[in-house]
């Protein structure tokens, strides 16, 4: 996914392209996994963001888009996806216990 940054009037950056006023942002969103709960109809998903060799991970909660869990991970994608995917299967467990406290 490429996204375009509108700079403010007044604001620039050194080396851009044209007309000095957008940025080329290279970025892919992954989705890794999705977790449906046994109690709710609600599901959690976690999605690998890729920026610049970076990543970062987000749990959320289908179908509202509600992120419960965002921030930075390792640089090695082994690594981030393996820690995406614990952070998922701990906030479905919470979600779980929150149940079955009910």
């Amino acid at each position: 996914m490429t996204e375009k940054l509108v700079l403010p009037e007044g604001i620039t950056l050194n080396n851009l392209k044209d007309d000095n006023t957008e940025l080329d942002l290279d970025s892919t969103i992954e989705n890794i996994d999705s977790i449906q709960c046994n109690f709710c109809n609600i599901s959690f998903e976690s999605l690998l963001i890729t920026s610049f060799g970076r990543h970062e991970g987000i749990v959320r909660i289908m179908p509202s888009y509600t992120d419960v869990w965002k921030n930075p991970l390792p640089k090695d994608r082994n690594k981030s996806i393996k820690m995406l995917k614990d952070t998922l299967i701990l906030k479905i467990d919470k979600h779980k216990e929150r149940h079955n406290n009910d």
